[in-house]
């Protein structure tokens, strides 16, 4: 984190985690583990030393869930 700090000090740093897989297209969300997921790497981020990243979710998994095509 901090080389690309070093190489690209104006570009905003964003982190996102990656759901798991999909058991089938048509699943829930799994809002407690996306909520999970959330918080381990808010903390992992801070503990990283990137206090100027951006944290996010994958928003189109909150919106559609594991839907194609959308």
């Amino acid at each position: 984190s901090t080389r690309v700090r070093t190489l690209f000090p104006y570009t905003t740093l964003f982190r996102s985690h990656t759901p798991p897989p999909p058991e089938a297209e048509d699943a829930e969300i799994d809002m407690d583990g996306i909520t999970d997921r959330m918080d381990w790497l808010v903390s992992r981020t801070l503990a990283d030393g990137w206090f100027e990243a951006r944290v996010l979710p994958q928003l189109h998994v909150l919106i559609w869930g594991n839907k194609r095509g959308v």
